[in-house]
């Protein structure tokens, strides 16, 4: 999500008449990554409401899932119900994508308030992702930093949204680690070279 804030950041600000020199995407998967999610995928969805209603066989609750036709809304309805339930981590960790249980912090684990928030917070961010369609390409010479262990980041994607080629680099660890030590140093390492001059 950080790589398209960024990227929508650098759009508007070439379109006041700005220069933006540089632009960083540290494991960042483009904007068209996951463009087929706008069009729900029914057998999905399906799939994801027989998994909650067999996980949690309240009826108001199951009667509630059969009107809605999208991932995302299935998602939210779920953490309004577990949140109201008074159920935390340890409940919503067997029904959610690692991803998301990843991407909160680690206080908010043990506070409940805490944690619906971050997975509210995820879940809007991700459908904002989803629906993003930027308007035009950006003039800004982009580098895709890429964490080596990552899925889902492409090398040759982002392409299509800039005028010059990507300048792709890996650096070791996942999505996560590269913003800690040990593999912050290969993320840093590739900082001190990005103000230089390519010829590739």
């Amino acid at each position: 999500m950080g790589g398209l804030l960024a990227y929508e950041t650098a759009k508007q600000i070439e379109a006041e008449g700005d220069e933006v020199n540089m632009l960083a995407l540290i494991d960042s998967s483009h904007p068209g990554m996951h463009k087929h999610l706008q069009t729900p995928d029914e057998a999905e969805i399906e799939s994801f409401r027989r998994q909650l209603e067999g996980a949690l066989p309240a009826f108001e609750w199951i009667t509630g899932l059969r009107d809605e036709t999208t991932l995302y809304g299935l998602y939210k309805k779920l953490a309004r119900h577990m949140e109201e339930s008074g159920l935390g981590y340890e409940a919503l960790e067997a029904l959610v994508p690692v991803d998301i249980m990843r991407a909160i912090p680690a206080y908010a684990q043990r506070n409940t308030n805490d944690f619906y928030h971050y997975v509210n917070l995820f879940l809007d961010l991700q459908n904002a992702y989803v629906h993003y369609n930027p308007a035009r390409k950006v003039f800004a010479q982009a580098y895709l930093i890429k964490a080596a262990e990552s899925r889902g980041v492409e090398a040759n994607g982002w392409n299509a949204f800039f005028y010059r080629p990507v300048i792709f680099r890996e650096v070791e660890g996942d999505h996560y680690s590269v913003f800690r030590e040990p593999d912050l140093a290969g993320l840093a390492e590739v900082f001190e070279t990005v103000g230089v001059q390519d010829t590739e």
